[in-house]
């Protein structure tokens, strides 16, 4: 489990290092994201109920599906808002992509830090992000010797926040329910 836990965090600093520097977010880590909540979904099962489970030919294992049906239907409300924001040109397709696969792990069937929890953090850390960028505009509007050095002009790398969410909700889900720390 630490592994797993591990190794979602590093690709949450990776795409939020990618996005700071390139202002892109990879495809392949939206697809890791995926595979990665497949893999959680067999490796580590929800809690078994008898309605809605399904036997896992040749083992032992019963694995209810309704969690899961849950978590994917709330991230595809989570793309359909996203995808009603990069309509209107507000965000960009990757961030879209990163946060729906991203809010698979922070469903609506976990109490501890639940889907809406990730997402209201995720708006307060762009929010922040919103603001230090618009400081930066407003010291190359005063100051244009240091236009070269600030990212003023660029646009606002939204999977950071996306990731920053994301790392304190895998140390939130770790230390509450997975009982890892």
């Amino acid at each position: 489990m630490i592994f797993f836990i591990l190794t979602l965090a590093f690709m949450f600093a990776y795409v939020a290092y990618t996005d700071q520097t390139k202002r892109i977010i990879p495809n392949w880590a939206s697809f890791a994201f995926i595979i990665a909540y497949i893999l959680k979904a067999f490796l580590f099962p929800a809690d078994i109920s008898p309605a809605g489970s399904i036997h896992i030919p040749f083992t032992e294992i019963d694995v209810s599906v309704w969690p899961y049906v849950k978590d994917i239907l709330a991230a595809f409300a989570v793309f359909v808002g996203g995808y009603i924001l990069w309509s209107f040109n507000l965000w960009g397709a990757g961030d879209v992509k990163l946060l729906t696969t991203a809010s698979l792990f922070f469903g609506v069937h976990n109490p501890d830090f639940a889907m809406l929890s990730f997402l209201l953090l995720t708006g307060l850390l762009g929010g922040l992000l919103s603001f230090v960028f618009l400081g930066f505009k407003i010291i190359v509007t005063y100051l244009p010797r240091l236009g070269k050095y600030l990212p003023a002009k660029k646009p606002i790398p939204y999977g950071v926040a996306i990731s920053g969410s994301g790392l304190y909700g895998l140390y939130a889900l770790s230390t509450a329910s997975w009982g890892i720390f």
